[in-house]
């Protein structure tokens, strides 16, 4: 009897292993939502953990309850083989749009195994029950109470999240989940406590006939014979899979092979500083999900030849680039500029299901993005931010910054050139503007300039003509006219005395025309002209000024300025005196 308490004993211990661990990793996946705490090396890691538990189980209930436990094993292993084929999915990183559907599928089916599981631990406690028995009587009543407990936290929990009200009371969701939890322990343990049940599926395994096992059974040789042969089969599948996986395309890499050659003979036509950017993809079919490109560059001045070995490679008018990992190179290939772990990190396929999940039920349902599209839109973030952006808004780097976008925080941040970051773990959404940061944290504005300082914190607005206006003045309800004010403070957070509104500027330009008032109260004003973060001249005879004629050293020659009293615009230099000739 000892020796049946001590196996009881043991396959309890096993059972909750197996609760206490699904507990903790849908507790961790669903809280990383809120505050990133999983990437993918972690989630790969509990997935291992998870697999090599559960065959553990497996094998040890089918070594000591015989048939008692058949079913749950066997729920166990299906459980087993789902997350190995969501592992295999995550590291492969296949690109087909319906990965995520089928991992939400994959995450559906083990949570209807999981249920059916301890409805059968219920069976179980209920099997040969002697209706005579009052210890065993009371047994039965404890598993009910707790199998309808049970029951009912899996019906609200399902119904919270279908409907997204669960995810709305984010604490009242973790009680439930915690309930859940508790009733699955008191399940496995009334389990456990019926009498004889684990004594009496050993016995069934101890009984067996040991001397059947080694007679010949032609069925059971044909059997193995057919098992060897399609994991044989499958072993020169994943075989060639890897082969086509890492070997490049035959035609592609010809043509780079000869360009390569063509280059190198006649450097002298291309121009200084030349770099020719080549791509070559795998031999994967397209419908597999598995087609990469790897990505290189030729510089055709030295004649260096970086080889295919970065997944992401562009210049444009930049002497730096993204290589779609770790490191931005230079057009010599050395590393500029090394990019943090945790904000070049990403989160596994399950994790992305979770947020689309949570997202979809605590968002707005008419603001927000197609949730299970996020491998491509997490692709466009990616290219978009280390990529053609820079073409527009300038070179990577050219004021000490550069934007990014992190999969693991689902946010943007700045990276500085040093490799220092203004990470997204801190806030929502980060820009360089000229030699400025600036962040929002919780819906606040925060501005630095590019050593840090910070100049100011609250609603505020970036002008490039060297100026920020900032500390929003409204004019009083029984006024007449209608403007909101501002301070403005330079560059360096040097204040320019004054309230300021009405701003005319040409968008990118450096010159900027406002309004310059005494008080919020005020009707008149000045039209105030700012160059570059400096105050050129005011005057209260304009109602505002925009740029002529500049010289070749950017210098302002020439001034437009418009009458307040409608009469014909004047010229001015960049002093505000009138310059006698007219426009051409």
């Amino acid at each position: 009897m000892k020796r049946g308490q001590n196996k009881s004993g043991a396959i309890k211990g096993a059972l909750y292993a197996i609760a206490i661990f699904n507990f903790l990793n849908l507790f961790l996946h669903v809280f990383s939502f809120y505050k990133p705490i999983i990437f993918s090396e972690i989630d790969y890691g509990l997935y291992g953990v998870k697999i090599l538990l559960y065959f553990l189980v497996y094998g040890f209930l089918k070594r000591n309850t015989g048939e008692r436990f058949r079913g749950y094993c066997n729920m166990l292993l299906a459980t087993a083989g789902i997350d190995i084929l969501e592992l295999l999915i995550s590291v492969i990183n296949c690109s087909l749009k319906l990965v995520p559907f089928v991992i939400m599928f994959f995450i559906g089916t083990k949570y209807i195994l999981n249920f059916l599981s301890y409805k059968y631990l219920i069976g179980v406690t209920k099997e040969d029950a002697d209706p005579n028995d009052s210890e065993l009587k009371n047994n039965n009543n404890d598993s009910d109470v707790a199998g309808e407990l049970w029951n009912y936290s899996n019906f609200v929990m399902l119904v919270g999240i279908l409907t997204g009200s669960a995810l709305n009371f984010l604490p009242i969701s973790y009680l439930v989940l915690i309930v859940k939890f508790i009733y699955e322990l008191k399940i496995i343990k009334t389990t456990a406590d019926k009498k004889d049940v684990f004594g009496k599926a050993i016995k069934e395994t101890s009984d067996v006939n040991m001397n059947s096992i080694h007679r010949f059974n032609p069925s059971k040789i044909a059997k193995i014979s057919l098992i060897v042969s399609l994991f044989a089969v499958l072993i020169a599948l994943i075989g060639r899979g890897i082969y086509l996986y890492f070997s490049y395309d035959k035609e592609e890499y010809e043509k780079y092979l000869s360009k390569k050659q063509w280059y190198e003979s006649e450097p002298q036509e291309y121009g200084e500083d030349n770099v020719y950017v080549y791509e070559i993809h795998n031999q994967m079919p397209e419908w597999t999900g598995l087609r990469r490109e790897t990505r290189g560059f030729l510089n055709t001045i030295t004649g260096m030849d970086t080889g295919p070995r970065y997944k992401y490679m562009f210049f444009g008018d930049s002497d730096i680039s993204w290589d779609g990992d770790s490191n931005f190179i230079n057009k010599k290939g050395e590393i500029v500029t090394h990019i943090p772990f945790l904000e070049r990190a990403t989160v596994s396929d399950r994790q992305h299901v979770f947020r689309a999940i949570v997202e979809y039920c605590y968002r707005n349902k008419y603001d927000r993005e197609d949730v299970f599209n996020y491998r491509e839109i997490t692709a466009e973030r990616n290219e978009e931010q280390f990529g053609t952006i820079h073409i527009r808004r300038g070179p990577i780097f050219e004021n000490g910054y550069v934007e990014y976008y992190s999969d693991f925080y689902d946010d943007y941040g700045l990276l500085k050139e040093d490799g220092t970051c203004y990470s997204a773990k801190y806030f929502i959404c980060a820009c360089a503007h000229n030699n400025l940061i600036k962040i929002y944290i919780n819906g606040n504005d925060e501005i630095y300039n590019s050593n840090g300082k910070l100049l100011y914190k609250g609603p505020s607005y970036i002008c490039n003509a060297g100026i920020i206006l900032y500390d929003e003045k409204y004019t009083p309800e029984n006024k007449n006219f209608d403007h909101t004010m501002y301070h403005v403070m330079d560059y360096e957070g040097n204040v320019i005395e004054g309230l300021y509104g009405d701003w005319n500027y040409e968008r990118g330009g450096s010159f900027v025309s406002l309004h310059k008032y005494e008080d919020v109260d005020s009707i008149d004003y000045k039209a105030v002209a700012i160059y570059k973060g400096k105050v050129l001249f005011e005057s209260d005879l304009y109602e505002d000024y925009d740029v002529k004629k500049m010289d070749q050293n950017g210098n302002i020659t020439k001034i437009r300025a418009r009458s307040k009293k409608g009469n014909e615009d004047v010229f001015l230099d960049a002093e505000g005196n009138i310059i006698e000739e007219r426009d051409e």
